[in-house]
């Protein structure tokens, strides 16, 4: 347990300076003062920092103290210019500029130099392209993706299938009249009551329910389909009622005697 606090007071110990370092800051330009983006630029702080250069220039946090800063280009793994600059940090918390021009480089022989340029060119030349494994990878989710979609456009299809069969199956079935009770008239009782009540031509409602043997309730719902179909009249007579043909039907019955005699 000691061991692991010692270690980590010695990590923030060594990285706390660096928090509070003063900046050192520029850009990097060519004899021309063209900007040179991928340009590689290092300081010999402990420990050494490189920076590769893009549009926004380099930027290292340094503590005070004396810094050499070399700065190199490289094109086609060849290194083309580089220069070295001194400064001196002063102010812990200071803000330095120091922009760095570079001269060409004529020699080729890059044994003196302490930063491995074919490294940081190989590392540049490479950002742009994906590894083997990785597009393999990223094929295999693309794939993934796409079985994925596939199936589940499979099972939707599937299902409204299924959905658009039972409607069709729901509205070719025949309709179970009895059951819903939309066909009244087919209803033995009703064609009963009507047949006594042409026969008495009027008659009691009470009378009617002792000859039909049924429910008052459903006598009176027979009456009542009666009477919307124009063929019977219910009067009120004292505490029950009357149940006699309408004029139609004692025409309808006339015209048939006639016609019979």
């Amino acid at each position: 347990m000691n061991k692991g606090i010692l270690i980590i007071g010695l990590f923030l110990m060594m990285f706390m300076p660096i928090a509070k370092a003063a900046t050192v800051h520029g850009e990097v330009y060519d004899l021309n003062f063209n900007k040179l983006p991928n340009s590689i630029v290092e300081v010999n702080s402990i420990p050494k920092q490189s920076f590769i250069v893009k549009d926004q220039g380099y930027s290292f946090k340094v503590n005070p103290g004396e810094y050499t800063i070399k700065a190199y280009y490289v094109k086609n793994q060849e290194l083309i210019a580089l220069t070295q600059e001194s400064i001196i940090i002063k102010d812990q918390n200071g803000d330095y500029n120091l922009d760095l021009i570079l001269f060409p480089y004529v020699d080729n022989n890059l044994t003196d130099l302490n930063l491995s340029i074919l490294d940081y060119s190989k590392i540049e030349n490479n950002k742009d392209k994906l590894s083997p494994s990785l597009v393999i990878i990223l094929s295999l989710i693309s794939l993934m993706v796409v079985v994925y979609l596939i199936i589940g456009y499979r099972k939707n299809t599937k299902k409204s299938e299924e959905i658009n069969k039972h409607l069709e199956s729901l509205n070719d079935k025949p309709i179970d009249k009895e059951s819903q009770n939309i066909d009244e008239s087919k209803d033995p009782h009703l064609e009963n009551a009507y047949s006594i009540i042409k026969e008495e031509k009027r008659i009691n409602q009470k009378d009617l329910r002792k000859r039909l043997s049924l429910s008052e309730t459903k006598v009176s719902l027979l009456i009542t389909q009666l009477e919307s179909e124009g063929k019977v009249k219910k009067v009120k007579k004292g505490r029950g009622n009357i149940v006699i043909l309408t004029k139609n039907q004692w025409k309808t019955i006339n015209k048939l005697q006639n016609f019979l005699d």
